[in-house]
């Protein structure tokens, strides 16, 4: 009734199974590349917002006048809430004409908190 050939064309069913598995591991390695990729966006662009912030408070800073040593902090407001900075003005030992003010930006909650710092001398 059913006649067996040795030229009989086709794949079997076990190596449509392993070729199926071999597909899914691959994807799945792939797609956890791209969220690990979109993670490190976000970081990114948290990390260079913050940049900017220090950024602009230390142009604020020197247009307003540097008093010395003294330590200023706040928060941003409007869209960038999520952000907190610190001021540290101080006077570098043996230099008593030059400030050293140092703006750090803040980002982040619950142990998880960064920071970007930007120094400069006037």
């Amino acid at each position: 009734m059913f006649k067996k050939t040795s030229s009989s064309r086709g794949f079997t069913l076990l190596e449509v199974m392993v070729a199926l598995a071999v597909l899914s591991i691959a994807l799945a390695a792939v797609v956890k590349n791209q969220g690990d990729a979109v993670d490190t966006l976000g970081e990114a662009r948290l990390r260079l917002r913050a940049a900017w912030l220090a950024q602009d408070k230390m142009a604020k800073l020197q247009t307003s006048g540097i008093e010395s040593e003294a330590l200023f902090e706040g928060a941003f407001e409007k869209e960038d809430a999520g952000f907190r900075w610190k001021v540290f003005v101080s006077a570098p030992p043996g230099f008593p004409m030059v400030k050293k003010v140092a703006v750090r930006v803040f980002w982040g909650l619950d142990g998880s908190e960064r920071f970007v710092e930007l120094v400069g001398f006037y």
